[in-house]
């Protein structure tokens, strides 16, 4: 799976005019659409025009127990001109990047550029990406959309505000988006052009959506490490906490190990009591 993000900066690393068809194939090809794989818009997005330019980082999800065909997909896609990363067997992916209009024409769709309430500009395909149906192992693609910054395309069921301002900003002042609420306690020394009361940050439900990982794409048998200074005791703890509170799988037994540092340096930066209180 690939890492929790935020959509940066929006990365335009080569310009081009009008499209490129490099190995279409026959027109009439048996083609498989990729289900989850166009953004689901809420209300207020508006569509401003075909995207033809700049590029794209994605992912192209394997089925785990279907690995042995990753070098023919990644065949396919730099005949599409797209550059293939080699795979990355613990996430079953291919990391791919590319022009806007060589992903377009390798997975039969169009992009298109779109701006929401926010003013939030947008890259993102217009129709369900396909794949020729003989690439079985494909399952999917993650981080196609591309922007500036970005929510999810909708709320993600059973995650309420109540829940999800409870977990993440008892006081409820977080902003679920950059400039939804901008708090009147701000000192006067401090001038900024554009500024936001902290980020709520994103549920797992809504990561997923962000990224248009498919259901049945679950993380299971890869290892995950949770970094915490000086080895705070209550890591185990907390993310139960919040793995319940989003109704997402707490640890099981004996699932979260400890690897605690044999010397630990606790004179650094507040010491323990200044990270953990």
């Amino acid at each position: 799976m690939r890492p929790p993000l935020v959509l940066g900066a929006l990365a335009v690393t080569a310009v081009l005019t009008g499209a490129l068809a490099l190995h279409p194939g026959p027109p009439d090809a048996p083609l498989r659409p990729l289900a989850g794989s166009v953004p689901h818009w809420p209300a207020g997005v508006q569509r401003t025009g075909p995207a033809r330019t700049g590029s794209v980082s994605f992912s192209v999800l394997l089925a785990p127990d279907q690995l042995a065909g990753a070098p023919s997909i990644r065949g396919w896609l730099q005949d599409h001109g797209l550059h293939a990363a080699p795979v990355r067997p613990a996430a079953a992916s291919i990391p791919v990047e590319g022009p806007v209009d060589h992903v377009a024409d390798a997975f039969h769709t169009t992009f298109a550029r779109y701006r929401t309430v926010q003013g939030t500009v947008v890259t993102a395909p217009e129709r369900p990406l396909s794949v020729p149906r003989e690439l079985a192992a494909v399952t999917g693609i993650a981080g196609v959309v591309v922007a500036d910054t970005i929510r999810p395309t909708e709320v993600a069921r059973g995650t309420s505000p109540t829940v999800r301002d409870h977990v993440l900003a008892d006081d409820g002042t977080c902003a679920a988006y950059w400039g939804e609420k901008v708090t009147t306690d701000w000192p006067a020394s401090v001038v900024v052009d554009h500024r936001s009361n902290a980020l709520c940050g994103y549920g797992p439900a809504q990561l997923r959506e962000v990224h248009h990982l498919p259901a049945d794409v679950t993380g299971r048998g890869a290892r995950i490490a949770i970094v915490a200074a000086f080895d705070d005791p209550d890591v185990e703890q907390d993310t139960d906490t919040y793995a319940r509170a989003t109704g997402t799988q707490p640890f099981t037994a004996g699932q979260y190990r400890n690897h605690a540092p044999d010397a630990p340096d606790v004179d650094r930066c507040g010491g323990p009591e200044a990270w953990t209180e």
